[in-house]
Parts: structure tokens; sequence; C-alpha cells
């Protein structure tokens, strides 16, 4: 049977040590400081970025992956007859798809299937190893995408953000544009529906807006197991914390801690926490 492989971006935020567990390969986007360019969770990591962040005068830039990048990555990957399944955030908040889409264009001969997952950071991740499962689990290219699809459907992600400043800045707001000009101590939860940023509801404080996320999903998730996520801006304390909440209250098969990368950290700024689950 001929085997499969996973692809998937920088912009899912998996730690290292799952991205090797499950044979996945990710495609870096970049990060723009200047005149200086950086691949996202290459020559630049998630505790460098907020420091620089927090130091520079001028917001970062971010810009997809080249086809010429996704189509050496691909011929790499596939160069042993392997089928390509290729998972990438939403087309909706960057052009990264696109690229993807255009290297498999250029590759006719190769067997590579290109995926909008119709979200991001974690979850699409959470989404990649769903299918990375499946496929080393021995199914077949059609049974993968199938894993994929399903998977997509399975996961969903709360976030709360200090401030929509940086989703304006970068033009990545979607619907959340209604919750522009809120008072300071009012925090924006938001979700991904549709493929963009979807506001749910405005919460008074932080605190009070994770304890909301919570109950949401202990409504939603009900008895199901389900893989979770948290993810941080480098807050690694505050991780921990939020994931041995998350065993205590929730069915827990495994809880992921992962920090948001310097692609998705430049439109969500500084104290952003994202909360993620995957009914397996």
């Amino acid at each position: 049977m001929q085997p499969v492989k996973i692809v998937t971006d920088s912009t899912s935020d998996l730690p290292e040590d799952l991205v090797k567990k499950h044979g996945i390969k990710i495609v870096p986007l970049n990060v723009h400081f200047g005149e200086e360019v950086f691949q996202d969770g290459v020559d630049l990591w998630p505790e460098e970025f907020y420091l620089k962040l927090r130091a520079s005068s001028h917001l970062p830039r971010t810009s997809q992956p080249s086809p010429g990048l996704f189509a050496e990555t691909y011929r790499q990957l596939a160069a042993d007859g392997s089928a390509l399944v290729s998972i990438h955030l939403s087309a909706k908040l960057s052009g990264t798809l696109q690229s993807a889409q255009m290297a498999k264009e250029m590759l006719p001969d190769l067997d590579i299937t290109v995926i909008d997952s119709g979200t991001v950071c974690t979850p699409l991740g959470m989404v990649a190893i769903a299918a990375a499962e499946a496929a080393n689990g021995g199914a077949d290219r059609d049974a993968v995408i199938a894993a994929t699809r399903q998977a997509m459907k399975d996961t969903e992600v709360y976030f709360v953000v200090d401030t929509l400043e940086y989703l304006q800045m970068n033009g990545r707001i979607g619907r959340a544009t209604a919750m522009v000009g809120s008072l300071l101590s009012v925090k924006p939860l938001l979700t991904i529906d549709g493929g963009e940023v979807t506001p749910v509801e405005k919460i008074r404080g932080k605190t009070r807006a994770i304890d909301r996320i919570f109950e949401l999903i202990r409504q939603e998730v009900g008895g199901r197991r389900v893989r979770m996520a948290i993810v941080t801006t480098a807050e690694a304390e505050e991780a921990k914390d939020l994931a041995a909440r998350a065993r205590q209250e929730l069915p827990c098969q495994d809880v992921i801690i992962s920090n948001i990368g310097a692609v998705i950290g430049s439109h969500v700024g500084p104290g952003t926490v994202a909360i993620g689950y995957q009914f397996v």
C-alpha cells in the first residue's frame, strides 16, 4: 500500500516532540521585523519573538511560504513514492494554502492533496495529528483525507486576547470588528468560525473569560473523550495551571501544552490564551 505523509505549516504551533512522534512535516511561514526576515519556528522561537515584539516600535509583518519552498518539500517527501496530504490554516487568514496549491500544480506527477483546515494554531495541529495517526496506522490516502475532514468537524477553539489592536492592524479581525472600541477591562472572547475570527462574547476580565471558555467547553463536550490543547504566549506556568484544570474538569485523553508562535503572535499579541479540544 502507498504510504501517506502529512504536511502542515508553522501556524499549527505544535510542540517539537509531537511533530517528531507523528512524523509531521512543518513548512514555516515568515515573520518580518523591519528588514529582518525570520522563519517561524526555525530561526525565531516564541520566547525570543515576544521579547522582540515588546521591544520593537514597529508591528511585525508575516508572509506565507513561497510555492517554491512547498514544491521542494513535496519533492523530498514524495521521493519514496508516498502520497502527501498537506493541511493548512484557513485561506481566509493567509495565502499559505494558495502557495501549497500552486506547488501542487507545479508537480503534476506527484500524489498531493491540499486541504484548507478552516482553522489555525494548535487546533490546526490537532487536525494534522489526527491525519498522521490515520496515516501511521496504515490508512490509505482516501482514508487519511476522510480522517482529516472528520477531525476538522470534531475540533473547536476559543481564545481570549488582551486587545484587538493586533488583529485589527493586521487585517485579520474578521467578524470581531464589532468588538473594537470596547472598554479596556472587557476581554474579547473569540473563536474561529467559517475560517475567520468570530466574536463569541465580551467578558469583563481575563480570568472570567477563561472561566467562560471552560464552561462553554464543558457544555459542548458532555461526557465525550477529548484531546485538549492549551496554548499561551510563552507563559509556561499559566499553561501548566490551565492544563491541570482541563484534566480535572474535562474527560481528557491527553492535553497538548504549547506556545503561540511568532506568526500567530504577530496577529493576536502578548497575553493571548487559546483553549481547543478535539473529540477522539
